[in-house]
């Protein structure tokens, strides 16, 4: 779902809350709360709903409580993980790139904390739709679009983007490379639908591991 304003936003926001009968989790349940009250979480993160079920199995302590071996199975970026999601009891397990189709055939969406690209596929793009990035942290109802197009990518390989200064110049650079990445992602699909084998050690398969594309 997208929202009638934002295009760039792929999804609302959905609250959720545990809750269990169980003394044990319950307990639990109420340490975390009592951290994200304290400020030592984020009561507000980038989540996904393939984070719930991870979640869940950390709650019910599914693989014992060893603590490295859980977050090893959990964290959902190794081969050794048995979930795609991150468990959201993990310190800075909010910290990952996000990437979304808004609509089968719509844009794409990355999501790099604050920062956001909306690019169309690639019929849209050969009809003229160029890519938007947002700083979502200044500008968190996206009234302001920021276009990667031709002449600021001539630039970034130029070398020009100096030509820009502050969180702009950021704002761009981080942009042209979210661009590459989300095309390189976006052939890895197509490719994973022809073939019916799902890539590793690709761009596709970064998605799960990178916390952000600084690490790309």
């Amino acid at each position: 779902m997208s929202t009638a304003r934002q295009e760039g936003e792929e999804s609302f926001d959905v609250a959720v809350t545990f809750h269990s009968k169980n003394e044990e989790i319950a307990k639990r349940i109420n340490t975390v709360k009592s951290s994200v009250s304290a400020g030592v979480g984020k009561s507000s993160s980038s989540r996904s709903s393939i984070d719930i079920m991870p979640t869940i199995l950390d709650f019910l302590n599914v693989f014992g409580k060893n603590e490295t071996s859980a977050l090893d199975i959990l964290n959902g970026t190794n081969t050794h993980s048995v979930v795609d999601g991150r468990s959201m009891l993990r310190p800075d397990s909010n910290n990952r790139l996000t990437f979304s189709i808004c609509n089968p055939g719509d844009k794409m969406i990355l999501r790099d904390r604050s920062y956001a690209i909306a690019v169309g596929n690639s019929w849209q793009k050969n009809h003229g739709t160029i890519p938007k990035v947002w700083d979502l942290s200044k500008d968190p109802q996206q009234q302001t679009d920021t276009l990667i197009d031709k002449e600021i990518l001539s630039k970034f390989k130029k070398n020009k983007l100096k030509d820009f200064t502050g969180d702009q110049k950021d704002l761009l650079h981080w942009g042209t490379q979210a661009l590459k990445f989300v095309e390189r992602v976006e052939t890895d699909l197509l490719e994973a639908h022809e073939s019916g084998h799902r890539c590793t050690n690709c761009t596709l398969f970064l998605l799960n591991s990178l916390d952000t594309l600084d690490q790309w």
